[in-house]
């Protein structure tokens, strides 16, 4: 690989690591966002969470489990089947 080559290389994945940080960056304002503006709205809270959560995990579902007692409970699904949706 000559030099050139190299650096392009090394160009595009800078390129690619400020994409992603800058995502991850966009996701965490606008959590914080609906945090400020919502103090009382935790399900907008919740939503806002985990459809962040899913994009810059890549996933097709995720879930947010809630401390209730003693155990856990499902506070926010997205995504997935019905099955994987109903789970507890």
């Amino acid at each position: 690989m000559t030099d050139h080559a190299g650096e392009i290389e090394r160009i595009d994945t800078l390129e690619r690591e400020l994409a992603e940080v800058t995502r991850q960056q966009a996701a965490t304002v606008e959590v914080l966002e609906v945090i400020g503006d919502s103090a009382f709205d935790l399900a907008r809270v919740f939503d806002t969470v985990i459809r962040n959560a899913v994009t810059l995990c890549r996933a097709d579902a995720g879930q947010i489990w809630q401390l209730d007692g003693d155990g856990y409970r499902i506070a926010r699904t997205l995504g997935g089947s019905d099955a994987y949706a109903d789970y507890e």
